[in-house]
């Protein structure tokens, strides 16, 4: 048996190990204490509403319901309600009208993984942002509310300037449409008539009653070519797009056709590489050549044969067009002006025009997904880039001039 000294050793041992633990119990308690403040004071603080929650099921295992276990001050502003409404309470209780995704709840719970929506409350007439995540142990679950009804009214109100916009946008493309078709019959009968009047009194009215009757006519015929030009931009607006395949290289021999006579007349040379197969309206893609080619022969320098160059590039689905000429150039001020209807960087004495050409190529292309830039300098020449989308099939192994 032991002696009375080695008992009392050893209880003297026992009590010194527990109060070790009786310490180490105290510290692990002031830890958890202050984790505790620390975690209130972090929940109490958030800006965001929080909600502890436990998801209630029907004896056939269907979510029917769900009960609030905590909530944060912050909870309390976003509903309007004390805690004392909201804690212990279903949710079909505390808003009758609400209609919670109880299912995407359930998956949650059962998969583990969690969820993130919005949701409009009809009572509260306020949207929040809610992400959702489950908490062990059971059916509980906790959800993060941030109130974005000042965000979805600002895209509410978006939309509808956007709308509007639209509105007002194709009212005035309608109007300008119509009433250009209109001015057409009486444009017509003038110039005609000016130019019969012209025929059968040519040299009786005068030198200057001459000379007023080829300013009715060419100022006419000006008109006239703004209209149709504005015709053309108006009703590209309204027509169907349709996106066939369409060989870029047929389409721009076509169009080269066109300018032969004035090719020769300056002695012009247009050269291309190998030209793909593309994913665009036919007419539509003779329109841009035939504005983009017109211009480089029209904005040449004097005396200065015009040497122009069309090259294609495909690149992420889309071919990259290039046409570049030896012509005056421009300013980098006016790279993007040009773009915009009606305006004209030339006085209209020196170059022709009605300023609503590359406006037309422009809706062209953006009507097709692409883009369109240039890059200039003055007395330097210019090189249109444009971007359209390439078809399934692209001339590749026959097409060295083309980079994939």
């Amino acid at each position: 048996m032991a002696s009375l000294e080695e008992k009392n050793t050893a209880l003297q041992q026992e009590i010194t190990d527990l109060k070790q633990c009786v310490r180490e119990c105290r510290r692990v308690v002031g830890e958890l204490r202050e984790s505790e403040v620390l975690f209130r004071t972090l929940f109490d603080s958030m800006s965001e509403g929080y909600t502890l929650s436990d998801l209630i099921y029907d004896e056939s295992g269907f979510p029917i319901d769900y009960r609030a276990l905590e909530v944060n001050p912050a909870i309390e502003k976003l509903l309007g309600l004390p805690r004392s409404m909201i804690i212990g309470r279903r949710i079909s209780d505390v808003f009758p009208r609400m209609n919670p995704p109880l299912a995407r709840f359930d998956e949650m719970i059962r998969t583990g993984k969690p969820t993130h929506f919005e949701d409009y409350s009809p009572t509260l007439r306020k949207w929040f942002d809610v992400y959702a995540f489950p908490v062990s142990p059971g059916n509980r679950f906790a959800q993060i509310f941030l109130d974005i009804s000042d965000r979805k009214r600002s895209e509410l109100e978006l939309k509808e300037y956007a709308e509007n916009l639209k509105r007002s946008n194709d009212d005035l493309e309608r109007f300008a449409y119509v009433s250009s078709h209109d001015l057409k019959e009486p444009l017509r009968a003038i110039v005609s008539f000016s130019q019969l009047l012209q025929v059968e009194n040519g040299g009786k009215l005068g030198e200057n009653g001459d000379r007023y009757i080829r300013n009715i006519v060419e100022a006419g015929n000006r008109m006239n070519a703004l209209i149709e030009d504005l015709l053309a931009y108006s009703r590209l607006s309204m027509q169907e797009i349709g996106q066939q395949e369409t060989s870029s290289e047929v389409v721009l021999e076509e169009t080269l056709a066109m300018f032969e006579s004035q090719s020769r007349c300056v002695d012009a040379v247009i050269t291309h590489d190998p030209l793909p197969l593309v994913r665009m309206d036919r007419s539509l893609l003779g329109i841009v050549f035939q504005n983009l080619i017109g211009n480089a022969l029209k904005f040449r320098k004097e005396n200065v044969p015009p040497r122009i160059h069309v090259s294609a590039q495909s690149c992420s689905g889309m071919v990259r067009f290039s046409i570049s000429d030896n012509g005056i150039g421009m300013r980098e001020e006016y790279f993007r002006k040009i773009f915009v209807i009606f305006e004209q960087l030339n006085r209209r004495d020196q170059y022709a025009g009605t300023g609503i050409g590359l406006a037309l190529v422009k809706r062209i292309i953006d009507r097709h997904g692409g883009e369109i830039w240039v890059e200039s300098d003055p007395g330097q020449g210019s090189t249109f880039h444009f971007t359209i989308p390439s078809a399934k099939s692209m001339h590749k192994d026959s097409s060295p001039g083309i980079e994939e």
